[in-house]
């Protein structure tokens, strides 16, 4: 199979040869992998200790050089200082979110950035449970995988608008988890 750098054999561009492949292996932008190499894994932001209203923070994720990671589902994890709102078991809004019947819905926005290749995954920063799943354990599923590149380095900007929202609340523990495949590569993988 011949493969042309842009268009097709009609675009008049001469087809560039594919360079050998190892037998066994499948391949794809990254260079060969075995799909048998591959395992569930969960990447997790640092934790932020605390987010006062109306404050932001950065932190980042570097990932393995080992291997490429197929990112599927994002989740994340928050509690509170004060009070917020929350969204309870049965659909409804609660005053103070218990362990039982609620979780919280951070009032914080977040955008992301692939610092490597210097792109965003957004235009703008959106509201974290609009990426990271909004209902009582139920993660956002991506609309498609998305491939991150072995060793890239995600940014993940921050910013709580929590004073918009008249709850004026410090958020801790915020974490962030890209959930997926771990897709180990090398020689013979």
């Amino acid at each position: 199979m011949r493969r042309y750098p842009f268009g097709d054999a009609s675009a008049g561009q001469p087809p560039m040869p594919m360079p050998a492949q190892t037998p066994g292996l499948t391949r794809d932008q990254y260079g060969d992998f075995a799909k048998a190499k591959r395992f569930w894994f969960t990447y997790q932001t640092p934790n932020i200790a605390s987010i006062a209203a109306a404050a932001s923070t950065t932190n980042t994720i570097q990932f393995d050089n080992d291997s490429a990671f197929e990112w599927i589902k994002t989740t994340y994890t928050v509690d509170l200082t004060n009070h917020a709102t929350g969204i309870s078991a049965a659909g409804g809004a609660t005053g103070t979110p218990t362990a039982q019947d609620a979780i919280v819905v951070p009032f914080v926005t977040l955008q992301i950035q692939d610092t490597g290749q210097g792109s965003y995954y957004s235009n703008a920063a959106i509201p974290v449970y609009q990426l990271a799943g909004g209902a009582p354990g139920l993660p956002y599923v991506l609309p498609a995988p998305q491939i991150i590149a072995p060793n890239a380095s995600l940014q993940f900007n921050w910013t709580s608008y929590s004073t918009a929202g008249g709850g004026n609340e410090t958020y801790n523990n915020l974490r962030l988890q890209l959930h997926g495949w771990k897709i180990m590569r090398g020689a013979g993988a």
